[in-house]
């Protein structure tokens, strides 16, 4: 499935509270499928604390752009992106999964991983993604990471691109 222009884009305001986000503030975005179209929708700190995760496809953490328009932008080789997953996707190393699992999404938004659905069983969530190139269907384990491991994936990315 293409995702562009298939999914309802959300404004800067929490979807809960109403309130408003100005530049700097951090918020969360939540992917879902809602009333039969996959929408975005954007929540304050406090609120998404309160939400059920298992209502989305995906979610992550943003901070509103300065108002001058002058966000630093960051930009993943898709091809160091995906040699980066070889190297990581057989790791038994807990940091190491977390970071396989961050750059599989990257690589699925890269276009480089065609996104084929998100499965659960008693072992926990997996992200079933095509490898084309490779002519192979990847499982892929969400590890539900804490909010540690979530900044310590940060910082790995940040390092291996040289902006940390």
């Amino acid at each position: 499935m293409e995702w562009e222009g298939k999914i309802v884009t959300a404004s800067l305001l929490c979807s809960v509270s109403g309130h408003k986000l100005e530049p700097g503030d951090l918020f969360f975005s939540g992917l879902g499928l809602f009333e039969g179209q996959f929408t975005r929708v954007v929540f304050s700190p406090d609120i998404w604390e309160t939400q059920e995760k298992e209502r989305f496809v995906s979610w992550w953490r943003q901070r509103v752009p300065p108002a001058d328009g002058k966000q630093k932008r960051l930009r993943l080789d898709a091809d160091s992106l995906e040699q980066l997953f070889v190297n990581l996707r057989e790791s038994r190393s807990r940091i190491e999964q977390c970071l396989a699992y961050v750059v599989a999404l990257a690589l699925v938004r890269a276009k480089r991983l065609r996104y084929q659905t998100v499965v659960k069983d008693v072992a926990g969530s997996w992200l079933l993604a095509e490898d084309r190139k490779r002519d192979m269907v990847l499982r892929i384990r969400d590890p539900q990471m804490s909010k540690k491991e979530e900044e310590q994936v940060l910082v790995d990315i940040l390092r291996a691109t040289g902006l940390g």
